[in-house]
């Protein structure tokens, strides 16, 4: 099933590392145990909503371009935005044409303080940064309500 979307409307790619086990970072640090391996997240959402459109779970640490095939894939069944903002993490030719041949979707680098060719233009920056910020901020969000649901017990209480 495909969501529709309204007219424009640009989706958003990005990922992020979980912790996959019951210690703390910094229990883990003061035991002297190093986290060797993290789950990683690797979303794609629709930029306006901030619906979910495709998920891509990973062991890291990973590049983002290891599961971008996998994801965008999932994605093109599921959306179909204007465009996609992704950071330089999926920054290679074979994502761009990917969307731009396979998907029909125009794909950028979202920007990042700097001028380059891939970027958006000027006047979208202001507004690029804001979907951002929502976007990563739904994608800390669903990290959260997933870690607190994995960590709760449910004992009984006083009788």
């Amino acid at each position: 099933m495909r969501i529709a979307l309204a007219a424009g409307e640009r989706g958003g790619t990005d990922a992020t590392g979980v912790q996959s086990g019951s210690a703390s970072v910094y229990f883990q640090t003061r035991s002297g145990r190093k986290q060797k391996r993290y789950v990683k997240l690797s979303l794609c959402v629709t930029r306006g909503t901030m619906l979910p459109g495709a998920l891509a779970v990973s062991w890291g640490p990973l590049g983002d371009k290891a599961v971008a095939g996998a994801l965008l894939e999932r994605a093109s069944v599921a959306l179909q935005p204007a465009t996609l903002l992704a950071d330089a993490g999926y920054n290679a030719e074979w994502v761009h044409k990917f969307c731009r041949d396979d998907w029909g979707v125009e794909s950028w680098r979202a920007p990042s303080g700097w001028r380059s060719k891939q970027q958006a233009p000027v006047e979208d920056d202001a507004k690029a940064a804001e979907e951002e910020r929502l976007r990563q901020a739904l994608v800390r969000r669903v990290v959260h309500e997933r870690a607190e649901t994995d960590h709760r017990i449910d004992a009984p209480g006083p009788s």
